[in-house]
């Protein structure tokens, strides 16, 4: 009995013991996130020092709309390559009639060419689509979206590039035509009797 009541209290210390020392014991390691290393960016490929050569229909940035767009371009491509590309500019048809400047693209005479649409219908047949459309939207910013929306739904415009070995760069727009009237007009049935006079090169009869 007093043999069994001793192993009850030898039995009871060792568990208070191990409590104790249990309790005390350090607490198991707490596993860290993987720290995500942020992604190394990876240098711009370096770009080959090259001078493309532009040429223009239109006159000089100073008298032309359209060649100062495309002044404001090439500035920009060659800051943005910090002075790799630059381009060897001429204007005013210095290089061949207008019909000509689609065709001195294909065979590499010009790297650039700005040009338009109606000077090559047989080649570009639909790219003047937008003089088919009367009472067009007045706003630049409008046209220019609708122009790219076009080109980008309907592949006829890239694959008639294509045959010329050139691609769009960008599409721009002119300024719009007004009609003045003494009388309100709202739509094609109020010209009708009225006698209408109109100015500008893409008009002429």
């Amino acid at each position: 009995m007093k043999l069994k009541r001793g192993l009850l209290i030898i039995v009871g210390v060792l568990v208070i013991v191990s409590l104790v020392f249990g309790g005390c014991a350090a607490p198991a390691p707490v596993e860290k996130p993987p720290v995500e290393k942020p992604p190394v960016e990876e240098a711009p490929p370096e770009i080959t020092p090259m001078k493309l050569r532009m040429g223009s229909v239109f006159g000089p940035p100073e008298l032309s709309l359209a060649s100062y767009g495309v002044k404001l371009w090439m500035d920009m491509i060659t800051e943005r390559t910090d002075g790799a590309i630059t381009f060897d500019e001429s204007y005013g048809c210095a290089l061949g009639k207008p019909v000509e400047y689609l065709e001195l693209v294909k065979t590499g005479a010009l790297d650039v060419a700005i040009t338009y649409e109606w000077y090559s219908p047989k080649i570009l047949p639909i790219g003047n689509f937008m003089y088919a459309i009367p009472f067009g939207p007045p706003d630049a910013e409008i046209v220019v979206k609708a122009k790219r929306q076009m080109r980008e739904e309907f592949p006829q415009f890239a694959e008639d590039m294509a045959k010329m070995n050139a691609k769009y760069i960008y599409v721009s727009t002119a300024l719009p035509y007004t009609f003045l009237s003494k009388t309100e007009i709202k739509t094609c049935e109020d010209f009708r009797g009225q006698k209408c006079m109109l100015i500008g090169r893409y008009f002429v009869k």
